[in-house]
């Protein structure tokens, strides 16, 4: 079965567009924007292998919801940060997201 992402909005729905790092980066900036005690700051992306890649502000946080695996960034990531693991997530490559947000 070929991998599917699926993207979600600050509200948790999922968007109608297909996933792309475009798309992504317009999610995330639509929560960039938002105050720091507002609710609702997460957007993420779902693989059809239950990997999932969410962003706020704050962090970032890498898990596999079947395999209880968590890796998490306990800082805040700039923009280039993820634009960068978005890609990375779209094209597949766990691996190297796995090493970018282990502790060194």
């Amino acid at each position: 079965m070929a991998r599917t992402i699926t993207m979600y909005d600050r509200y948790g729905q999922e968007t109608p567009a297909e996933a792309s790092l475009e798309g992504f980066m317009e999610l995330y900036d639509s929560v960039a924007q938002v105050g720091r005690d507002e609710d609702w700051r997460d957007v993420f992306m779902t693989d059809s292998d239950e990997w999932n890649l969410n962003v706020n502000p704050d962090a970032i946080t890498f898990e596999n919801v079947e395999e209880g695996g968590e890796f998490e960034s306990s800082q805040a990531p700039d923009r280039e940060t993820v634009r960068v693991l978005a890609d990375l997530f779209l094209r597949g490559d766990l691996d190297a997201i796995r090493e970018r947000l282990s502790p060194a």
